[in-house]
């Protein structure tokens, strides 16, 4: 049987047409096949304008005679219409098929009013007087209609398995791909119309005002598209869209400027108004001309480090073209960007820095003045989201002083790609005040102070003077971003800020969000609360410690106690299973997972007495977990819980092959640093990243643009619960992912953005006033877009009576200094 003759069959009795009065015309033939579903045949467009033609010929008594139009609509719209749109909810036509329809009913409407084409009547005209529906409205609203339907069904129903199907593993034709029934739908309404279709009521309101119909004028906002022809639509439009400036440079000096510069995608028109023709190449590149070039060049370069020092200097040359090009290839660039790459770029920083990617602050820096006029010195005055670290932990690599400016450029790099805050927007910085790493204090071309760390009461002076500088600065609100800060100074400066600045710390709030997202995707498996599972720590720093506290919280959310939580949670450092006795000499934040057991430094003894669901590695020993501790671990569950969460690669606890391969492919597995695919006993795995770019990024972009006062714990645990609910069943179930594609990071990011400002409005916390009445709206119109601006201003036109020239002027009486 060919693909194209699976579809729905329905009865003749049960979908017989209308018809006037009570009697009901039977379809012409026994069955019909409703076949948009894998391929739209023409013959089906063909029996719809046949069966609406005959419906038309058994009504033209009424609808050719002359009563009134609005009775002859009502006829058409109740009978013919139905007939030629039947089963139209599951249609996916092309742009021809449509025109067929509307040829059709344009020669109807022309037969209803009585006019020909001679009598050059316009099929606008025309429209206005019969008053029908618009045929291409009407399927459009019948799809999204039954979209909702789909959405809320079963996954076991055969109508929704049948909708969502494609071909797989199959070479396609020649030619461009059709569309299929959900991309129309993501068209219309967004790529998470399956999670907004969930509520019946807001889908609802949404039904039909969201439709773009092929006459109106539409916009689209970074993957929404809005209808403007609705006035208040367009009035909020026009409030959040971002206005374009105009630059004042030319020439030479504008091709200089990185935020922008086009290079050959200067128009002809750009190129002689703005003093740029003869300094460019006579050839014109479109943006994706320019991407397609530059991801040429990267794959061609021999190792890791050398595309990174390629993406440093496009980035240094042309911003927007860098950020087209990791949008478009977030998953292949994204390792080479941050980690693990960048922990190699850091090590190597001395040797690869090529001009001024942030500020560096030192310790003969330390005042409120001298940290301003650094800060003054930046030429971006509207910044709102600063990273800084002191570069004494960067990753798993140790002090690298100076050379961690790698870390918050990349990590700013993220929050622009995979959230849309704007890079004039961000700001790096270093807090130098030396370091103990002598590899660096000795090599001639390390670029920070020479000199052992500073530490004590001068350098927390330093940090100090710092947020005030910022806050005096940028003001308050400024979200600032520590990173790997050591992890007594981590604690402690998020502690001391978090309630006076708008701060967090990625290594214990944005791991710990990641982290738990995962785990939060592992119940929907394995059928348990959190709460009603164990779980072994091996490492007991920041990140582990942040991990935990925030497990704490959901448990508590999940009906546990504070005391219950604790207890499913059971730390490992490198002095063993962290005991009453042990804690005794270890932080408080350590004595709430103390246990009251025997003490032991073996993991595999923790484990076998302990029986956990899941084991967390936040350790940075590369293979702590050997086969025998993951054997153990598929002994004791059906579906066992792995997460290896130390970078880089070399640094995790396990790697997915070991996982999936010692528990016979049972595993739910996680990592900190990418791994490949696996394919094991015929079946694919795709391991998911625990990445703190799917928290970070949409959490940074919710503080700045709600201008946050500060940034509570919750807020990551919403965060979290948010990309939870973004991985599909699907790719949960038939992959072993617990994590969105990364192609959809940008659309996690913009719903973490909602759903973390309803909390902050709803805790008065955020500054941003009035709420804006569509926060999607507002959100999607907020975020950066790598598309190229018009660099030359719009003319726009005044009343003629304003601008005109030549108002008469009196005639002068002479002077009397004029000759006689």
């Amino acid at each position: 049987m060919k693909t194209g003759q699976y579809g729905m069959y329905i009865l003749n009795e049960k979908n017989a047409q209308p018809s006037r009065g009570r009697k009901r015309y039977k379809l012409p033939l026994s069955w019909t096949v409703i076949s948009f579903l894998i391929n739209f045949h023409d013959f089906l467009i063909s029996r719809r304008r046949k069966a609406g033609w005959l419906k038309f010929k058994e009504e033209k008594d009424i609808l050719l005679s002359k009563i009134d139009p609005k009775r002859k609509a009502e006829i058409y719209n109740t009978t013919v219409l139905p007939a030629m749109i039947c089963g139209c909810e599951i249609w996916a036509p092309t742009k021809v098929e449509e025109g067929k329809l509307e040829t059709t009913v344009r020669a109807m409407k022309r037969a209803m009013s009585r006019n020909s084409l001679r009598d050059r009547i316009t099929n606008e005209e025309i429209r206005k007087r019969t008053g029908v529906k618009d045929i291409i409205q009407e399927i459009r609203k019948s799809r999204i209609k039954w979209a909702g339907h789909v959405a809320r069904m079963n996954d076991g129903r055969w109508t929704a398995k049948v909708l969502n199907w494609y071909p797989r593993d199959k070479r396609r034709s020649q030619g461009r791909p059709r569309k299929r029934w959900q991309d129309f739908i993501k068209d219309t309404c967004s790529l998470t119309w399956i999670q907004r279709a969930k509520n019946r009521e807001e889908w609802n309101k949404i039904n039909f005002r969201g439709i773009a119909k092929t006459t109106w004028v539409c916009q689209k906002a970074n993957g929404q598209v809005y209808d403007l022809s609705n006035p208040q639509v367009l009035a909020l439009h026009k409030l959040y869209r971002k206005e374009q400036i105009h630059p004042h440079q030319r020439g030479f000096e504008l091709l200089k400027n990185p935020h922008l510069n086009k290079g050959l995608a200067f128009s002809l028109r750009e190129r002689h108004y703005l003093g740029l023709h003869g300094l460019l190449p006579a050839s014109f590149m479109s943006i994706d001309q320019q991407v397609y070039r530059t991801m040429v060049r990267i794959r061609e370069q021999p190792d890791n480090l050398s595309k990174y020092i390629l993406l440093d200097e496009l980035q240094n040359r042309a911003e927007k073209l860098f950020y087209r090009v990791l949008i478009e290839n977030v998953k292949e660039l994204m390792p080479i960007v941050y980690t693990p790459t960048v922990g190699l770029a850091c090590q190597k920083f001395g040797a690869i820095f090529r001009c001024p990617k942030g500020l560096y602050i030192t310790i003969n820096d330390n005042s409120i003045s001298k940290i301003y006029r650094i800060l003054s010195n930046w030429p971006q005055e509207q910044v709102k989201a600063i990273v800084v670290t002191d570069g004494e932990r960067i990753l798993g690599l140790g002090d690298l002083g100076a050379c961690g400016m790698g870390i918050p450029v990349g990590k700013l790099a993220l929050y622009v790609a995979l959230a849309g805050i704007r890079p004039s927007w961000c700001l790096p910085v270093v807090i130098d005040v030396g370091t103990n790493n002598e590899k660096h204090l000795e090599d001639p071309l390390y670029i920070g102070l020479r000199r052992k760390r500073v530490r004590g009461e001068e350098y927390e002076r330093l940090i100090d003077n710092f947020m005030k500088a910022v806050a005096k600065m940028y003001g308050r609100g400024t979200l600032v971003q520590f990173e790997d800060f050591a992890f007594e100074n981590a604690y402690k400066f998020l502690d001391r800020y978090k309630d006076q600045y708008c701060v967090f710390n990625d290594d214990i709030q944005g791991t710990a969000s990641v982290i738990v997202a995962g785990l939060i995707a592992t119940t929907r498996v394995t059928k348990k609360k959190l709460c009603e599972q164990k779980f072994v720590f091996h490492g007991a720093g920041a990140a582990g410690l942040g991990i935990a506290e925030l497990m704490v919280t959901h448990m508590i959310d999940e009906g546990a106690t504070a005391e219950q939580a604790c207890n499913c949670i059971y730390m490992n450092d490198i002095g063993g299973l962290v005991t009453k006795k042990r804690a005794e000499k270890m932080t408080e934040r350590h004595r709430r997972f103390a246990k009251d057991m025997p003490e032991t430094k073996s993991l595999f003894e923790i484990v076998k007495t302990v029986k956990p669901n899941g084991i967390i590695g936040v350790s940075t020993q590369g293979g702590a977990f050997t086969p025998e501790i993951i054997k153990e671990m598929a002994t004791l569950n059906e579906r066992p819980i792995i997460f290896a969460l130390s970078n880089p690669t070399q640094k995790a606890e396990c790697t997915a092959k070991d996982a999936i391969e010692h528990t016979n492919g049972k595993v739910l597995f996680a990592s900190g640093s990418p791994f490949d695919n696996v394919d094991f006993n015929g079946k694919l795995f795709k391991p998911g990243q625990g990445n703190n770019s799917y928290i970070f990024p949409g959490v940074g972009l919710a503080v700045v643009i709600w201008q946050a006062k500060k940034v509570p714990d919750r807020v990551f645990l919403i965060a979290a619960r948010t990309c939870a609910r973004m991985v599909p069943d699907k790719a949960l179930n038939q992959y072993g992912r617990l994590y969105p594609r990364l192609k959809n990071i940008r659309e996690l990011s913009v719903q973490i953005a909602i759903d973390v400002g309803e909390y902050l409005y709803k805790e008065h916390l955020a500054m941003l006033w009035p709420k804006p009445e569509n926060m999607e709206m507002y959100v999607r119109h907020q975020i950066y877009e790598a598309e190229y601006d018009e660099l030359i201003s719009k003319a726009y036109r005044w009343p003629e009576q304003d601008s005109k020239q030549g108002f008469p002027v009196p005639k002068l009486p002479r002077s009397s200094m004029d000759d006689e």
